[in-house]
């Protein structure tokens, strides 16, 4: 929905160029946005890259917007995710 208003994103599977390391690219996109839209499910709770990867942004003091898509509850999450966001409003996504 966003792209489709013309708000570009930046998706790892998309745009992790041929021969860039997934974390050097990661790295640069971080440091590239103005806000980041985490998309949580249970694969992302188990991932220590998505963990990482919040944990940069909001070093760098840039706002995190969390979506939680299936039933994966806030007080599961994982490590410093929870910890990084559990002052924020989460949005639900429904199927």
């Amino acid at each position: 929905m966003l792209e489709r208003n013309n708000i570009r994103c930046w998706i790892a599977p998309r745009d992790v160029l041929p021969g860039v390391t997934w974390g050097s690219a990661i790295v640069a996109a971080i440091q590239s946005v103005k806000v980041c839209v985490l998309v949580f499910s249970g694969a992302a709770n188990q991932s220590p890259q998505i963990e990482r990867g919040i944990e940069r942004a909001i070093n760098k003091g840039i706002p995190v917007v969390p979506f939680r898509i299936g039933e994966l509850a806030e007080r599961r999450m994982a490590g410093s995710v929870a910890a990084d966001t559990y002052s924020c409003s989460w949005q639900a996504i429904k199927d």
